[in-house]
């Protein structure tokens, strides 16, 4: 008998992948050594772990509009350059 996969589970995979592929994902060797640096004081995991969300959230926000620079590259002439500092000053 043969079993397929569903779109919603190949696209979990994909994301699993994705994220093991960049990183993301947690070992239990890391967390026990995440664990030790910060004493095993839950106070002191639990703020830690909320600023590393916080910059994972500032990741994604920039792959994000990476990715849609990438698929729309807006491109300036040097003369259109020069303008847009201009008026910044």
């Amino acid at each position: 008998m043969k079993k397929t996969l569903t779109k919603k589970q190949i696209a979990e995979y994909e994301q699993y992948c994705y994220d093991r592929d960049h990183g993301r994902l947690m070992t239990t060797e890391a967390l026990r050594l995440f664990c030790a640096a910060n004493d095993y004081d839950p106070e002191s995991i639990g703020k830690h772990l909320l600023g590393l969300l916080e910059n994972l959230e500032d990741i994604e926000e920039y792959e994000k509009a990476m990715a849609e620079y990438r698929a729309n590259p807006v491109t300036y002439t040097m003369e259109e350059v020069q303008a847009m500092l201009e008026e910044e000053e």
